[in-house]
């Protein structure tokens, strides 16, 4: 009984290394291929960081273009500016108009116009006195700003100081050079009739 147990178990040695003998060559070439497999892995994790993306490039910001700059004024227009006229309204229209350079482009005003009506008109009385003196006691101011337009200046009304006895106050109020020494004003009053005339300058 013991001489077959130990034949049996040197059977078994016996077949281990025949096993071992058999298997150990491809054994062999699987480990060395492993090491192969594990050393390209290490050289390639050591080649990532020259495989990097490249560097985002900033975008640049949108140019925006420059704000338009305001047209120039007249030259010569600041100062204060007088004149008086007979209209087709058959009125006499006196005017002051006051200039002031406010800011590139921009130029302040100061208006004061006085109409009453002409005491006759083809030859016959045209108006009631008392409608005549009310009219020339009541006259029409303003404050202005204008801008450079088509030549001179357009105004806007900023604020009509008093009423006239037409109940009509100043719309509008344009100026253009006229020659060296004068300019041309033309004025709009809403519904009622407007006016124009030549002022010259006022000299201190």
């Amino acid at each position: 009984m013991n001489s077959e147990s130990k034949n049996r178990k040197l059977w078994w040695a016996l077949g281990a290394i025949l096993l071992l003998i058999y298997f150990w060559p491809q054994a062999r070439r699987s480990f060395n291929d492993a090491a192969s497999y594990r050393g390209q892995a290490q050289g390639t994790d050591a080649r990532l960081p020259n495989l990097r993306l490249p560097a985002r490039q900033p975008v640049d910001a949108p140019v925006l273009p420059a704000p338009a700059q305001p047209t120039p004024m007249p030259g010569g227009l600041a100062g204060v500016w007088v004149g008086q006229q007979a209209q087709n309204t058959h009125e006499l229209c006196w005017l002051n108009l006051e200039m002031r350079n406010r800011q590139p482009g921009e130029m302040a005003g100061y208006v004061k116009l006085l109409c009453y009506p002409l005491p006759y008109g083809d030859g016959k009385p045209k108006v009631n006195p008392s409608v005549a003196m009310l009219k020339a006691l009541t006259p029409l101011s303003a404050i202005l700003t204008g801008v450079a337009k088509d030549g001179g200046v357009t105004f806007r009304v900023d604020k009509t100081i008093g009423t006239a006895a037409d109940g009509c106050g100043l719309t509008g109020f344009t100026v253009t050079p006229f020659g060296s020494e004068e300019i041309a004003v033309d004025w709009q009053k809403g519904a009622c009739p407007g006016g124009q005339m030549t002022l010259r300058r006022e000299h201190a």
